[in-house]
């Protein structure tokens, strides 16, 4: 996991870079997990996603010269598999629920993955 998502977000950062104009951007998929809070047995995608924190901090500079902006998004939680194994942990006092009542609970504050392109359309300028 850990290789998976920070070779692959470095691989589409460099080609992005090779093909972009000035001014251009680059943004990648990063997780409040990162750094906002710990989910149990979660140390190598949270560990992945701090790589890719900081790889976007010191890219940033790297691409300056081209005035290319790189970021990162951290959508929070979103729903997936991992998501519905792990809610407990994202919802305050959540280990008292059932799965049912944690989806109920936290349906109006975690992403969907259809709308996360929305929060990327509006960091790339495009909303």
């Amino acid at each position: 996991m850990f290789s998976l998502n920070t070779r692959g977000q470095f691989f589409v950062a460099r080609e992005a870079y090779r093909h972009l104009n000035e001014g251009g951007r680059i943004i990648l998929m990063s997780s409040n997990t990162a750094k906002d809070f710990s989910v149990p047995a979660h140390s190598l995608y949270s560990g992945s996603k701090g790589a890719i924190d900081s790889f976007v901090r010191v890219f940033a500079k790297d691409c300056g010269h081209k005035k290319i902006t790189v970021n990162a998004v951290a959508p929070g939680g979103t729903v997936t598999d991992m998501f519905h194994e792990v809610s407990q942990h994202y919802i305050p006092n959540g280990e008292k629920y059932s799965a049912e009542e944690r989806q109920q609970v936290s349906a109006p504050r975690i992403s969907q993955m259809n709308k996360d392109h929305y929060v990327v359309w509006f960091a790339n300028g495009m909303a």
